[in-house]
């Protein structure tokens, strides 16, 4: 049957489509914690009367008609929302019109209003549109609120109200009642009267602040005052800015003007720093070191050799190292030759390098000799190695290059499909890095760690600052960057007191240090004095535990850094105060003889504070441009319209930022698709043209997404002519792309989903998560170590399910999150796995198994957590299986009234006592201190009874002991014949859940599964409960127990007690209380326990270590 509304359905789904959404004003920087009120009536309010000649021009226009005023006003808002927000569809409500007609009062309280304004929009055009959409609006509005904005994706608030994010009204036409029944952000609330017309805002004090409502009202008249004089003016050449505004953001937040030694290079003043000290120490790593004298000296000898083979200024060298002491005398040695260097990874394709190496023109490449075979050069090659590659001659060489000489050519990722080489001059170094020195002096006490990779550009600073000031460096061992154990190390064996982390990074580090006691803290991050982040933004939350893990406990600071390869590493700064709580961490301010600007797009009009655009830089960092791509420099690095000569350059990020009040600047996104991953910038372009290099695609779309961890992760979405796998596409494109720039995800789709306007919808391709491939079918987990680990994979990746065949790197794993892993793999099971255990074991199956074959150091001997928290630890002890696996159903039923902790039987151990009493460690490993609660199911509760014994014989109290189907053994049972025994192992097996048909596949892992099985029925068999415990034990009983306590008087856990006993019933037969078909009554019963130990607060001491 045709709908009533056909007609008004129609029109409401041709006006809106899947990339519309509401408009409102750039929110304040206080905004992260937002309480949204209900109704739009909740609102501070400023009022403002229009300026006299504003109110005359809008009434005479309006000639008599309020309605006609209302477009006007309803015009001017919707010029100043594009402004501030640079979008075109602008979005707003507008209330219902007072109606004099009582028997047909409004259909709703709000309509909206859809207009497109645009740079080239006139108030004019503008005006012809809004009495269209608002006659069009009233004439489709029969028809039920929440299908008209179907389309939109409202918001609604708990209350079920509409959030209609920016409502306009003039009180002579509309009426009030919207107020109660819509929440807003903003409403531009105008009355007309007597030939005034005042304007009352009303905003959420929560998302702004009252200086930013009373600019934007100053912006909102300053723009009236062009448009309703010149009505055929076109909106992108109003001039919103006032003198003061603009003397504010030209000047006072760019007034960084400072002398700097313009005319020395970075050789030079590392020379005079020889000169100064040559006997200091300058280079540490690992057990060997170079003073500044000795480095000095191979450095010549070296340099001697490139300038015999024509090496002279701006030519350039490649070089191709590990962190070594080789590589800093190479870097050297180029400088003093008059050459560039150009840092080649060696773990990038071979393809990369070939390309980077040919379009650099190098003639000469310096490499470690067991890089060799990496390098496919025609040109001369030296290794750092090699002897005969030093001149005796160890003088400074005469030099030939200059301030305005290049000092390195850093590649980063083009949108082409090759990376682009970024020329940097050794003025702009100096310039960069004596403005850090001056802020945040070292001297000759002080050691920068040298961790970043050389072909990302925050390792010049970590390459020469000290040099230039007497201070040391020390190279990080390779491989190390990944390692936050082995980075701690580094930082206590040399009295490390500067370093750089890229935030990703700085997670990971973070964790680890989380982990460590405070003494410990104190005591290896001694030395430590500052902290650098840059290369992405950096979360608060990364901030706040910087603060609580280490600046509270040693005071080293935190500075937040930002900055282009194109301008010379970093532009600008903040320094994170340790005491301060931050809602964003801003990028901060322009660093020496730097100017930023916030540019509107594709304009050169600078934006006001608050109003996002393109950051901009012009200053003496500004690189010389891209290596042979002159068009690309020119669209890039245009002459800057704010400087005082035609030679001044600026640099276009593409980066989209505004303006705090303060002179910060928060940093809000690329404009374009180029993001930056765990430091490194990639071009999603590149990504794409390489993906669609492969054969069979036809289409492809990357989009980077956030992860938990608060970096970026890449998502893949292609379109191709037949099925492809995960592997097989990642074996293609490792053949051209370093690791980072290859997708974490994939998904296959069978056409790109479009918008109305023939669009690619990101919308949703991002929602399309269930088609995202790692290349495998999910399969389960099956035991409870496997479960374990695919919650621990869950976590560090950012997933919501993992299967137990999945691979770590398939599902986008990388160095970063792989040490993440292994930490959290040994915080939560006792398991340190070596890294090339991972490598060799990468999904969750393999890895249990690993774990499990690991002996003694195995999930046997330690408890393992089986959900995510609660008020208090249980400890579960295993049932006839042997396996803690068999809680797993009941530890997701008590999912946040408990930590439920589980482990197997410990079969390993030979003497019982000695077995008894490594459980009570394990307990005491996990929570450092008492009460203690334990859970024991069938015979896991007469183990259960035993280690309460050897805990309270320790001086720890068992607060409550909770006995599930479990009777007191009185006798010693005769040894079962061997037939009967693997019988009952048989039984017990068929009856856990998942352990027939999952672990048992395995013939190594059956044999395991069925001598631990055998190896507790024994123990059970010869033990015998006795004494009594200071425990309160709770007994829960199945009918049938009961029935055989009842009947043939078997003693209960009543009588081995001190404290207090109680009884509970447990639904279902004895072999089955944690099955599917029980666990929900039984879980709740325990549920009830729990509570009651934890108390009517929910408190108890618990001590995670």
């Amino acid at each position: 049957m045709k709908s009533v509304f056909e007609k008004e359905e129609a029109y409401w789904t041709e006006k809106f489509d899947a990339e519309d959404s509401l408009c409102c004003l750039p929110f304040s920087i206080s905004s992260n914690k937002v309480v949204r009120s209900d109704l739009a009536a909740n609102l501070s309010v400023i009022e403002r009367p229009l300026p006299p000649e504003l109110s005359a021009r809008i009434l005479a226009l309006g000639n008599g008609s309020d309605m006609a005023v209302y477009m006007i006003l309803l015009a001017v808002v919707k010029s100043i929302l594009h402004i501030y927000v640079n979008r075109e569809n602008i979005l707003v409500g507008m209330p219902a019109i007072a109606s004099l007609d009582k028997d047909n009062p409004p259909v709703h309280e709000v309509l909206i209003l859809k207009n497109c304004v645009s740079a080239n929009s006139t108030l004019k055009s503008l005006l012809g549109q809004i009495k269209t959409s608002i006659s069009e609006a009233v004439a489709h509005q029969n028809l039920p609120f929440r299908k008209m904005v179907g389309q939109l994706n409202l918001q609604y608030t708990a209350h079920g109200v509409p959030v209609i994010n920016t409502v306009v009204s003039l009180s002579n036409i509309h009426t009030a009642a919207y107020e109660q029944s819509v929440s807003a952000d903003t409403v531009f609330r105008f009355h007309a009267d007597n030939g005034v017309i005042t304007l009352s805002l009303g905003y959420d004090s929560h998302r702004y602040d009252p200086a930013l409502m009373d600019r934007m009202i100053d912006h909102l008249f300053r723009l009236s005052s062009v448009i309703l004089f010149q009505p055929e003016l076109e909106l992108g050449k109003v001039e919103l800015l006032s003198d003061s505004e603009k003397r504010q953001l030209l000047h006072e937040f760019n007034d960084t003007a400072a002398d700097y030694p313009r005319e020395k290079t970075l050789y030079g003043l590392f020379e005079e720093q020889v000169e100064r000290d040559p006997e200091a120490v300058a280079v540490l790593f690992e057990n060997e070191r170079l003073t500044y004298g000795e480095l000095n000296e191979r450095a010549n000898r070296l340099a001697r050799t490139l300038r015999a083979k024509g090496v002279q200024a701006d030519r350039l060298v490649g070089i191709m190292a590990e962190r070594s002491l080789e590589m800093i005398v190479g870097i050297m040695a180029i400088l003093k030759a008059g050459g560039a260097y150009v840092p080649i990874d060696p773990e990038y394709p071979e393809e990369r390098i070939r390309y980077m190496l040919e379009d650099s023109g190098a003639q000469v490449l310096l490499l470690q000799r067991h890089l060799r075979e990496k390098a496919a050069f025609d040109g001369d090659i030296l290794e750092l190695e090699d002897a005969a590659a030093y001149r005796e001659d160890g003088s400074n060489p005469e030099p030939v290059s200059g301030p305005r000489h290049m000092a390195y050519v850093i590649y980063t990722s083009g949108s082409t499909g090759n990376p682009k080489g970024v020329m940097v001059e050794h003025h702009s170094v100096v310039n960069r890095i004596l403005w850090m020195h001056k802020r945040y002096p070292i001297g000759a006490a002080d050691t920068i760690l040298q961790k970043t990779a050389f072909t990302f550009d925050v390792s010049v600073w970590e390459l020469f600052w000290w040099s230039m000031v007497g201070s040391k460096v020390c190279m990080l061992s390779v491989g190390g960057e990944k390692n936050p154990e082995r980075i701690v190390e580094t930082i206590a064996r040399y009295g490390i007191t500067t370093m750089h982390f890229v935030p990703a990074m700085l997670h990971v580090f973070l964790e680890y240090v989380e982990s460590l006691p405070t003494a410990a803290v104190l005591d290896k991050l001694r030395s430590l004095r500052q902290v650098f982040a840059s290369g992405e933004a950096l979360p608060p939350q990364h901030v706040a535990r910087f603060q609580k893990a280490i600046s509270a406990v040693n005071g080293a600071k935190l500075i937040n850094l930002y900055g282009p390869t194109e301008a010379t590493v970093d532009v600008s700064y903040f320094d994170c105060e340790p005491n301060e709580e931050y809602p964003i961490i801003p990028i901060g301010k322009p660093i020496d003889n730097t100017q930023l600007y916030i540019i509107k797009e594709g304009t050169g009009q600078l934006q006001p504070i608050g109003v996002a655009g393109e950051l901009c830089i012009a200053g003496v960092g500004v690189a010389r441009g891209y290596l042979n791509r002159p068009e690309l420099t020119a669209e890039k690095f245009v002459r800057n319209p704010f400087g005082a000569s035609a030679e001044e350059r600026m640099y276009r990020t593409g980066d989209l930022a505004r303006w705090l009040p303060d002179g910060n600047i928060e940093y809000l996104g690329r404009m374009d698709h180029q993001v930056k991953i765990r430091g490194y910038r990639i071009e999603l372009g590149e990504v794409e043209a390489r993906l669609l290099k492969v054969e069979a695609i036809q289409e492809a779309i990357v989009i980077a997404r956030d992860s938990e961890s608060g970096g970026k992760q890449l998502y893949a979405y292609f379109v191709a002519n037949r099925p492809l796998t995960v592997s097989e596409l990642r074996g293609t494109l490792a053949q051209g792309m370093p690791a980072y720039m290859i997708p974490s995800y994939f998904a296959q789709v069978e056409r790109m989903p479009l918008t109305p306007n023939g669009k690619i919808d990101r919308k949703t391709l991002i929602a399309m998560e269930g088609k995202l491939q790692t290349g495998l079918e999910y399969v389960a987990p099956r035991t409870a170590q496997e479960a374990q680990l695919a919650q621990i994979w869950q976590e560090v990746l950012g997933l919501e399910k993992v299967g137990v065949k999945d691979n770590f790197f398939a599902l986008g794993g990388h160095s970063l999150n792989l040490m993440q892993l292994v930490q959290r793999v040994y915080a939560d099971t006792g398991t340190e796995l070596p890294i090339h255990k991972v490598f060799q074991n990468p999904s969750v199956e393999s890895m249990a198994y690993e774990i499990w074959e690991s002996g003694s150091d195995g999930d046997s001997c330690h408890f393992v957590k089986l959900n995510s928290d609660g008020p208090v630890n249980v400890f579960c002890f295993p049932p006839g299986s042997g396996y803690g696996f068999s809680y797993l159903e009941l530890a997701k039923a008590l999912e946040g009234h408990c930590a439920l902790y589980a482990i197997d039987f410990i079969d390993e151990i030979e003497d019982y006592g000695d077995m008894v009493e490594r459980y009570a460690d394990e307990a005491i490993r996990i929570q450092g201190q008492s009460p203690y609660v334990l859970l024991g199911y069938s015979v896991g509760g007469n183990l259960m009874f035993e280690v309460a014994k050897a805990l309270e014989k320790r001086g720890c109290r068992v607060s409550d002991m909770i006995m599930v189907d479990s009777l007191v053994r009185q006798l010693v049972t005769d040894a079962m014949p061997d037939e009967e025994l693997e019988d009952d192992i048989v039984e017990i097996l068929d009856l856990v859940e998942g352990m027939k048909e999952g672990a048992t596949r395995n013939p190594l892992i059956r044999d395991r599964v069925q001598q631990k099985v055998r190896a507790y029925l024994t123990y059970g068999d010869q033990l015998v409960n006795t004494g009594m415990v200071e425990a309160n034990i709770h007994g829960l009983y199945t009918e049938e127990t009961e029935a055989l306590i009842r009947d043939h008087h078997v003693p209960t856990w009543s009588t081995a007690t001190r404290q207090s006993y109680s009884e509970y019933r447990l639904a279902g037969v004895h072999a089955k209380v944690l099955h599917p078909e029980s666990i929900a009554v039984n879980a709740q019963t325990i549920q009830q326990i729990v509570r009651q130990i934890a108390g009517p607060t929910g408190e108890v001491q618990k001590v995670l270590l």
